[in-house]
């Protein structure tokens, strides 16, 4: 009388490694989407150099890249788009406000 246990058969164990696979799987999507929506990485305004820092809120976007760099009071912000009003304002929100969070450089 053979086991009929589907545990110690073939079908069984490929089974198990396939759930195994996709539950590694999910938990390292799920890592990478906690790592994109809480860190992120900016240009320095001033210096051109890049840092990799954790944000205070989570959102999509990775890079922040300043559309009006070093000396902002020179700049007239009206004549900037809408487009890159907001993309100016989230590079504020996230990097020139938040000056006490953690950021690394990146070395180039």
């Amino acid at each position: 009388m053979a086991n009929d246990f589907p545990s110690s058969s073939a079908k069984g164990v490929a089974a198990r490694s396939k759930v195994r696979f996709a539950s590694y799987f999910l938990a390292s999507m799920a890592c990478c989407l906690i790592f994109w929506l809480w860190s992120g990485v900016y240009e320095d305004d001033e210096f051109n150099e890049w840092y990799w820092f954790i944000k205070h809120r989570p959102t999509w976007q990775f890079v922040f890249v300043p559309t009006v760099h070093c000396c902002i009071e020179d700049v007239d912000l009206a004549r900037l788009t809408p487009a890159e009003l907001a993309a100016h304002e989230r590079y504020r929100d996230f990097y020139r406000n938040r000056r006490s969070e953690v950021y690394l450089p990146i070395q180039r």
